[in-house]
């Protein structure tokens, strides 16, 4: 299949002015432009209707293209919005429900977010007991402990976040960054596809048991039949991380189609429809290295390199 006949599925988080480094934003600026070249150079569909129709894909058309945004920020409303409607372009919106309940963000953006604003310079919590000589070297040890965390048993992994929230008790959660049920709603009312993107946004694949897991798919899914009154016909994993045993659950709790993140295009040829890939876009990324990535031409290149 040529590139050409591939679905390009963009992934974006958030998309404001906020220079938060905890949760990179997409400057209005540059996802307008992401938009602009998306809709002239591309038909755009949502991920739901192109994996659903991906057959009847035509030669001679223009190729298909997809965007997506994953936890469900309140900017995506406030900024992303108002951009898509005046290019008239679909997008698909995957929300992690307890997120959307609480108004906070998810917990791994919450990890960096205590290591980046704390005025604490030393960590005691579990076993562990680091002492930190700069701001630098706290931001870095929590970039490493949150790869940890990524890594451990779940329930592993939440009581060591537990304890680390307590013990930054100095930095301020932000709140209301998350949107609400009443901008859900007003999403689906307008015709954007909503999405799962679990209920508490767990590392899937290092979950214990498979009731847990079938919770987290089958918990969200549910509240957002109960707000939107469909069943969401596709899951977004968490940090884009699947395997066998996880798409088998997500079927069996109702799922059509299961998105990934692997920095390439969706084959319909080759690619199983419960792990289509999809292009992350790096909020943190200049308007060269985001126009490549929209091009593909990055990829190709750090190929080349041996990347």
């Amino acid at each position: 299949m040529k590139m050409s006949d591939d679905i390009r599925i963009f992934l974006f988080h958030r998309v404001s002015e906020s220079k938060e480094k905890w949760a990179h934003a997409t400057p209005i600026s540059i996802f307008e432009k992401c938009v602009r070249y998306i809709t002239n150079n591309f038909t755009v569909k949502t991920v739901e209707e192109c994996l659903a129709k991906q057959g009847g894909q035509s030669h001679g058309n223009k190729p298909w293209a997809c965007i997506t945004f994953d936890d469900g920020f309140k900017d995506n409303i406030q900024y992303a919005l108002p951009v898509l409607e005046k290019y008239k372009c679909p997008a698909s919106f995957y929300i992690v429900t307890d997120c959307i309940d609480s108004g906070l963000p998810t917990w791994p953006h919450l990890v960096q977010n205590f290591f980046l604003n704390t005025n604490k310079f030393d960590l005691h919590i579990d076993g562990i007991d680091v002492k930190f000589s700069s701001k630098k070297e706290r931001v870095m040890y929590g970039e490493m402990f949150l790869k940890k965390l990524l890594a451990l048993p779940n329930t592993e992994a939440q009581m060591l976040f537990n304890a680390t929230k307590q013990y930054f008790n100095d930095v301020k959660v932000t709140e209301n960054v998350m949107m609400n049920w009443d901008d859900v709603r007003q999403l689906s009312a307008a015709g954007y596809n909503i999405g799962s993107h679990t209920a508490s946004h767990p590392m899937l694949t290092q979950m214990e048991t498979n009731e847990k897991v079938k919770y987290e798919l089958a918990h969200s899914a549910e509240r957002i039949k109960e707000v939107c009154g469909k069943f969401p016909e596709a899951i977004a994993y968490p940090l884009g991380v699947t395997n066998e045993k996880i798409m088998k659950l997500a079927v069996e709790c109702g799922y059509t189609y299961g998105l990934t993140v692997d920095q390439r295009f969706y084959n319909p040829s080759s690619d199983n429809v419960m792990a289509v890939p999809r292009v992350d876009m790096f909020a943190d990324s200049g308007w060269l290295k985001t126009y490549l990535r929209l091009t593909g031409h990055l990829r190709l290149i750090k190929n080349v390199l041996g990347r």
